[in-house]
């Protein structure tokens, strides 16, 4: 695969440290506005944009690693955040699942087991938020600023590009795997991981990568990949983040059916439910032709 940019025009803006450490400023005011207001509400909604939030803040902080050749390191920032993630994850998985199963009277014993799950892990939720030290992330941020904010822009546009085209590679070398559940899980992260850095560049004004900069990095990883490469779509990196928008809503209807089928076999492993048991036996098939259907969109991709 050859990666193709395009020369450098009057409006070209280029990818800066600065124009990125603004938009991570914004994605921590959106952190904090959830978090005031999930524990406020407790609102589905709330509890959802709690958690995407955060995964944009983890993305940003990946590229930050990435960009300053490991001279910053996220693990601080992503131990700080963790807690508050997978809590807010328990509650969010089990409000999809309800979700999921309303209109199905066979379930009625599972959903309110899931009731109580989801009235149970708020309570929690809503204590580690009130309990959660916001300084402790403005030093963390103030020793981000300081390792990252005075990186050389080339080696920022470079890295970035790199960073996003390391992920489509991983990406397409799953496809030539054996597909497994485990290999569609990796592909939903590095994808959603692409997305969200592609947005956060959108957001920066950065709308494509010149031909310098796209050619050094061919020659760094020596792409020789075949098909429809990430930058084939990119001087415009917005032909690129509405090619992954459809892609990333069938995959989210696969993984929340996933994770339903795991939580009724953990939860048909200590009760016993004939009518629920025959049921997911019947949503695992349509499940099962709907992984087939997401790899085949994958696979378009990068082209037949």
């Amino acid at each position: 695969m050859t990666l193709q940019g395009s020369s450098p025009q009057k409006n070209h803006q280029k990818v800066s440290m600065h124009g990125l450490l603004q938009q991570y400023e914004r994605q921590v005011d959106v952190l904090t506005r959830y978090i005031e207001a999930t524990q406020t509400s407790g609102d589905m909604e709330d509890i959802h944009q709690l958690r995407v939030a955060i995964k944009n803040i983890r993305a940003s902080l990946s590229l930050f690693e990435c960009c300053s050749h490991g001279g910053f390191k996220k693990r601080h920032h992503v131990t700080l955040l963790a807690p508050v993630y997978k809590r807010a994850g328990k509650i969010r998985e089990a409000q999809v699942n309800l979700l999921m199963l309303k209109g199905y009277p066979e379930t009625k014993a599972f959903r309110q087991f899931l009731q109580k799950r989801v009235d149970k892990q708020s309570q929690i939720l809503i204590a580690e938020l009130a309990a959660f030290y916001q300084p402790e992330l403005v030093e963390l941020n103030k020793t981000l600023t300081a390792k990252v904010a005075d990186l050389p822009e080339r080696q920022v546009s470079l890295l970035t590009l790199q960073f996003l085209q390391d992920n489509w590679n991983q990406t397409n070398q799953l496809l030539q795997g054996e597909r497994s559940i485990e290999d569609l899980h990796a592909v939903r992260r590095l994808l959603k991981e692409i997305r969200e850095i592609v947005t956060l560049l959108l957001d920066t004004g950065v709308s494509h990568f010149n031909e310098e900069v796209v050619n050094e990095v061919n020659n760094r990883l020596n792409n020789k990949l075949s098909g429809q490469g990430m930058i084939d779509v990119m001087p415009k990196l917005n032909s690129l983040k509405k090619k992954l928008k459809p892609l990333h809503g069938v995959i989210g209807d696969w993984h929340d059916r996933e994770v339903l089928q795991a939580d009724v076999l953990k939860y048909l492993a200590t009760h016993k439910d004939k009518t629920l048991k025959q049921f997911i036996a019947n949503y695992r098939r349509k499940t099962n032709k709907l992984r087939n259907k997401v790899w085949g969109d994958v696979q378009s991709l990068f082209g037949d």
